[in-house]
Formats: C-alpha cells, structure tokens, sequence
C-alpha cells in the first residue's frame, strides 16, 4: 500500500467554508504565517494544513495513516452537514449539537500543537521514570547492583563502570539534553487522544456539549479567521492555563462571519449576537495567538479584523501593512 502525500490536521471541507467562493472545491483561501507575517498567494484548502505521515504510528513500518484517515473520513460529510445546520442558527437539536462538539473535540486535539504537548508530557515522564527506577534499584541493590542492573538493562554486560556511570547520572539527574542525549517520543499516544475523540462516549465531547453555546456574527466588511490549530481555550483568569474542562470557554470559528463560543457555565441555553469590531479582533487575536504556524484567511479579510487600531491619532502610521501584520504576529 503506497504512503499518501500528506495528511491534513486540519479538514479540507472546513477550511473551504473560509474560501472564496466559500464551501466551494475550488475555494482559494490566503495562509499568513505567524512568526514572520509572510503571506502566501490563495490556493486551495487541499494544499493547507497538510503534514506527511501525519497519522502514521511512528516505528511501525505495517502503518501508513490511512486507516485512521478513512476513520475519519467517514464523519465528515456528518460534520460539514452539522455546521451547514449551524449557519442557519441557534438553537440546534440534540443530534446535530453532538456532531459539532464532536468536531470540535476531534479538532482540538488532532493538530499539530496538541501532538507537540502530549509529546513534551511523554517526554516528561520518561525522564520522571527514569529517575524514579534508577532511585528504586539503587535503594534496593546498591551502587555495584545498580550498575549491574544497568548493564543488564541495556543489553551491554560487559561495559566498564565510567560509562555505566554516566548512564546512571543521566537517568538519575534528569539532563538529557544538557549531556547529548534526545527522548524521542512515538506518536502512538497523540494518535489514541485522536480516535478517543471520536468515541460517542468521550469526555472530551460531553465537556463542549454540555456548555452554554453562542453564536457570534461579524460585523458589516470585517471577517473572522482562523488556523492550523482552530480551536481556543480561554484559560480562567484564576488558573492561567486552560483544559476543555477547565477553559472558561471554547472558541472555534467557523466561518469568515460566524464564531461560536461555548462558555463554562453548563446550561443547554443558547444565543447569538453581532458583536463590534473590537469584539471580533479580540478573538482573532486568541486565534491567532492558538495558531502553531499558519492562521487562515478569507481573501477580501480587511487588516482591521487583524491588526488592532493606532492607540493615538498622534501614533506613527507611515509602518506598512507587512511590517504591522508581522509585529502584531510575533
């Protein structure tokens, strides 16, 4: 079975709701980049978001994502005819609001920056481990039992004692880096959390479900964007970090003129609302302060969704458009 050229983090028919013409197999979406500002032509959302052997269990030569890529493909003709309901308005019926906290979820936890933190979690622990067995043996066998242990442990019996050693102070202290060595994690355990995800009886999809949902409307020439990694949590000002349980809400963009939020308060309620500009450019901003590398735009999206407004009339406006959209970025 031949590899695909890449898998998408973030799916080709939700992308194309930001296109022109929107939904459409043609949609030409612009991708701006976060760190440099640079800006890519518009070309179509099969060319965005896409990272080779994305689902590919790393050291598993019998694997090539595809398994899990048909999984998912088989929701999302669901998922895009949820979102379609969800243009029309709130509230939704209990089915299709299932769809899309399960789109939500699954999108949360796919993209590249959820791998990237379940992969520095793994490596954390590893080191933890290591550190906690080393302590254990040593305890229990002593320093001349510890090494041999070691030694048995590695498969390397006959290794003096300076570098058996060194292993030792390697696992004990917890400086892999600092003395040579790199942990890679798999990607084994992020792709679990994807399929988990998907489960009908996931927490992570009771956790957005059971939220207050409301829908927000752009105003008149300003558009909503989104990213490489579309869903926000808002931390609570209390905790400083955010989880899908703890966030005080959930964002997700779901198209140049819609955003949903789902707020902590746990109610069924509904509502939706047209905010202001500076409503809008503030959750653009968390989107694209969530983004890991490319946030997504509408063509005709004006630099005022994006680049907040000059504090004073006496601030100095002669900075071109590159130069503020890659300052406002970094």
């Amino acid at each position: 079975m031949g590899r695909q050229a890449g898998h998408h983090t973030v799916r080709e028919f939700y992308l194309r709701r930001f296109g022109d013409p929107r939904n459409a197999e043609d949609a030409r979406i612009v991708a701006l980049e976060k760190e440099s500002g640079r800006r890519l032509p518009a070309q179509s959302a099969r060319n965005l978001a896409k990272i080779r052997d994305f689902y590919t269990i790393a050291g598993d030569d019998a694997d090539d994502g595809q398994e899990l890529e048909r999984l998912i493909a088989g929701y999302e003709a669901i998922w895009a005819d949820a979102l379609r309901t969800l243009d029309r308005g709130l509230p939704l019926d209990s089915e299709t609001r299932f769809f899309v906290s399960q789109f939500v979820a699954f999108q949360l936890v796919r993209t590249t920056r959820t791998r990237g933190l379940t992969s520095n979690m793994m490596v954390d622990l590893t080191k933890w481990l290591g550190s906690m067995t080393i302590a254990a043996q040593r305890n229990q066998l002593g320093e001349e039992g510890l090494r041999n242990w070691v030694r048995q442990f590695v498969g390397e019996t006959g290794r003096d004692d300076e570098s058996i050693d060194e292993l030792i102070a390697i696992l004990d202290d917890q400086k892999y880096e600092e003395r040579g060595f790199t942990i890679v994690p798999g990607t084994g355990e992020h792709l679990k959390q994807v399929v988990r995800a998907l489960d009908e009886d996931s927490e992570f999809i009771a956790y957005v479900f059971q939220r207050r949902w409301q829908l927000l409307r752009a105003p008149k020439r300003e558009f909503f964007v989104t990213s490489d990694h579309p869903v926000t949590l808002v931390a609570h000002p209390s905790l400083g970090y955010a989880g899908l349980r703890t966030a005080q809400a959930i964002g997700l963009p779901i198209a140049p003129d819609r955003y949903l939020v789902m707020g902590a308060v746990r109610s069924l309620q509904t509502a939706e609302t047209t905010v202001t500009r500076d409503e809008l450019l503030r959750w653009n901003l968390r989107t694209i302060a969530s983004a890991d590398r490319w946030i997504y735009l509408h063509p005709s999206t004006p630099d005022s969704s994006v680049i907040p407004s000059s504090p004073s009339k006496g601030a100095v406006q002669h900075k071109s458009r590159s130069t503020r959209r890659r300052r406002l970025l970094r």
